[in-house]
């Protein structure tokens, strides 16, 4: 059996250590008297951790600060106990749906369960080669017969996504309302177990939310929807025809595949492989991958007899897992009869929808979506829709003169197909509770501030000019005027802390110029989603902007975020962003692209008083304190804090006198004889030049030799620290600081007396 280095097992324990912050010996009460309404004409009711309680079992109800499910509940509780060797049941109360029976006029389709389940937070149990965690209907005393279980890991096949780290998983149950229902037909409860063939282990399980889904005309498991290749005779010899199987009970996992699918009951599977394309060449790798050069292939998708005029709304959920990690895919989706799929030059031609999927190592996934006027495109001439299909065009790597393909046994994965009519439309819901700033409060702006760009820097590159860690800005204004030229953006949740090209690896970008405004999302270097609109007005005078970036819910589950650009007082641009096509971190940008010209942005505050100055908001301070040591000359630590932008410039620190030098490196002065310096330094950045204070630093009775050293008492230091806070808003720096004095070991008194003055000097 794998065992673990204790460096590992540090990371395990040190990454879970905050469950156990979270875990009290008694019952949570929670209130569970209300009862939930659902009307039919919604699909899904969510209870969180208000409503959803353990029994019997410590826990309680904690804000999700670590954020380990991605996309959490709007007011981020979840709920969170211990399962244990000795105790490694619980059962989990989900009465606040109420006493809607399943198979009455309100449906339930299914019941999810999204949870995150910990398997070592201790430590790695010796003996233990498995565990897993499975569902059971409470009146299954004897635990015989398992709704769902995760599956079964050992001890280091540890899950690796961005939502789980070491001995995490997260998993999103499905089950059948016959199976977790009680005898009467009501939800009531359900109890969680783990398993674990170890004498002795210790794990903690974390509950997000417990939905109820019903079931909804235009509503189908793309299982259901199989149907034979090219069922409508369509004419068209340049793609290649396959068709899709359907899977029961089949779970597209979080971990392994990356996306957040809402269920998988039935869900569709198109195998690209050799086998199913005979035609088409496959090749091996020099590292053995099996790459199945494939293009313009087409599958069919029976949904029935539907009128277009009947929805308002159609989604459909895709998944292309392909491992090998290179180039992504480009899917196009067609309505009934659509003639032909490709023009005499290969070219998709009338399509309804195009999606990117891109495919790297985990997998991704992406979503077909068609608003009310663009349904019409999945009729037929009499506006019947009775078939849809998909075309796999290709890797996007792909060239007139190469084929890159795929690996050879990649799937495509349709999980459902929905079609809504405007009573089942989610509406999307604004966060009212978020920040707002003025420029002047986040940068060292001012008043106001000219940005300038110089002609031959990087052209086209988005550079920033300033960066702020760990500020999640939900409105930003500002006033601005494009002086000379004709550009300014800003980049809200970035995913990582460098100056230049933030833009290409995650966040959403804001871009303003004369000619139009864009707000857009990327991943990793690809555009997910993009809106523009043209400038109504340029920004050749003062302009007053707010940009927003606030998170969206639906059915009271964040989404998204919902984006908006506002110029004095008009809605410009606004858009809702996904949370599948987002790729966020905790970082803002203020910067520009580059042109191959001179010009300049001035950017002012909004704020009619009380706007906070550049150079207070920057505070640059220089500080030092006391510490008797015994050494052959004085060292003095000094602390620099500023207000970091992120683009910053130090200086060297200036020391005025000749009895003392500066060791840049360590930041320390350092006295050769006794007497007086004046030391200070300076912060450069894109909105000036900002100088510290001045301060003075005193020494006397410096040691002359070294033959005394070890007569000097062997004192312990004793040491006076202080600790600066955060400056600014966004305080940047923060530290220690000591002043060394050294005396002569021979007096005593001397040493003590001159210390007491010192420190009255200093």
């Amino acid at each position: 059996m794998r065992i673990l280095s204790n460096k590992k097992c540090k990371l395990i324990r040190a990454l879970t250590a905050v469950f156990a912050l979270a875990l009290s010996i008694g019952a949570v009460s929670v209130n569970l008297e209300t009862t939930a309404s659902a009307s039919t004409d919604k699909n899904e009711y969510v209870m969180d951790a208000t409503q959803v309680s353990f029994v019997d079992k410590g826990g309680e109800a904690v804000k999700d600060e670590n954020d380990f499910f991605g996309v959490g509940h709007k007011n981020n509780y979840v709920i969170q106990t211990a399962l244990t060797h000795d105790a490694p049941s619980v059962k989990v109360q989900a009465s606040g749906y109420g006493d809607v029976i399943y198979g009455g006029d309100n449906d339930i389709a299914r019941v999810e369960v999204k949870l995150l389940f910990n398997r070592w937070p201790d430590s790695v149990p010796d003996d233990a080669s498995y565990m897993k965690l499975s569902v059971y209907n409470s009146a299954d005393i004897y635990f015989e017969n398992p709704i769902a279980s995760a599956e079964e890991f050992g001890t280091g096949e540890y899950v690796n996504s961005p939502f789980s780290g070491f001995g995490n998983f997260i998993r999103i149950f499905q089950l059948e309302p016959e199976d977790v229902c009680n005898n009467r037909g009501k939800l009531r409860d359900f109890v969680l177990r783990a398993e674990c063939d170890g004498d002795y282990w210790n794990s903690a399980l974390i509950i997000d939310y417990v939905k109820v889904v019903f079931e909804a005309d235009g509503l189908y498991k793309a299982g259901e929807c199989l149907t034979n290749e090219n069922p409508e005779n369509i004419t068209d010899t340049q793609v290649v025809w396959t068709k899709g199987k359907g899977f029961g009970d089949t779970y597209i996992d979080l971990a392994n595949y990356g996306g957040f699918f809402s269920y998988v009951d039935n869900p569709m599977l198109v195998e690209l492989t050799k086998d199913n394309f005979p035609t088409a060449q496959c090749v091996t790798e020099a590292d053995g991958t099996e790459t199945l050069l494939l293009k313009n292939a087409v599958f069919a998708l029976n949904v029935g007899d539907l009128s277009a005029d009947d929805y308002q709304q159609f989604t459909m959920d895709i998944l292309l897992n392909d491992k090998r990690a290179k180039g992504g895919h480009t899917l196009y989706l067609y309505g009934s009869k659509p003639g032909k799929f490709l023009d005499e030059n290969g070219a998709p031609v009338g399509y309804a929808a195009k999606v990117l999927v891109e495919s790297y190592e985990q997998g991704f996934h992406n979503k077909f979506l068609l608003e009310k006027e663009d349904i019409s495109k999945l009729a037929d001439k009499n506006g019947n829709i009775s078939y849809i299909y998909v075309l796999y065009q290709g890797n996007t790597l792909d060239t007139a003169e190469e084929t890159v393909g795929l690996r050879n046994g990649s799937q495509i994965w349709i999980n459902k197909v929905q079609f809504l009519k405007e009573g089942d439309v989610e509406t999307p819901t604004v966060a009212t509770e978020y920040d707002k700033y003025d420029v002047s409060d986040i940068f060292p702006v001012g008043e106001s501030v000219s940005l300038n760009n110089k002609a031959g820097a990087s052209v086209d590159d988005i550079i920033s000019i300033a960066t702020l860690q760990n500020k999640r800005v939900g409105e930003l204004s500002l006033d601005l005027t494009m002086e000379n030229g004709e550009n300014i953006a800003f980049l809200f949740n970035a995913k990582t802390y460098t100056a230049i090209n933030e833009y290409k690896n995650g966040g959403v970008l804001f871009y303003l110029s004369n000619d139009k405004i864009e707000i857009s999302a990327r991943v990793d270097g690809e555009v997910t989603k993009s809106v523009s609109a043209t400038s109504s007005s340029a920004f050749d005078s003062k302009k007053t902007v707010k940009l927003s970036c606030i998170p969206y819910y639906l059915n009271d589950v964040e989404s998204g975020l919902y984006c908006a650009v506002t110029v004095d007082g008009q809605l410009l641009l606004s858009d809702y962003f996904r949370s599948d096509c987002l790729n966020l971190g905790d970082t803002f940008h203020l910067s520009y692209q580059a042109k191959d010209k001179d010009f300049s942005v001035n950017i002012a505050s909004a704020k009619t008083e009380g706007v906070i100055s550049a150079k207070d908001l920057m505070k640059v301070e220089i500080k030092a304190e006391t510490l008797r040591y015994s050494l052959d000359k004085t060292d003095i630590p000094l602390v620099l804090a500023w207000y970091n932008t992120g683009c910053d410039e130090v200086s060297k620190v200036n020391c005025s006198g000749d009895v003392a030098m500066v060791n840049q490196d360590v930041r320390r002065v350092q006295f050769t004889e006794n007497g007086e310096v004046k030391v200070s330094f300076s912060v450069t950045n894109a909105f000036g030049t900002f100088t510290s204070n001045e301060l003075s630093v005193k020494c006397k009775d410096v040691l002359a030799d070294t033959e005394n050293l070890e007569q000097a008492p062997k004192k312990g230091c004793a040491a006076s620290i202080i600790v600066l806070s955060s400056v600014g808003v966004v305080g940047m720096a923060c530290g220690t600081f000591f002043l060394v004095k050294k005396n002569k070991a021979s007096k005593k008194e001397e040493v003590e007396e001159s210390e007491e003055n010192n420190n009255e000097e200093n």
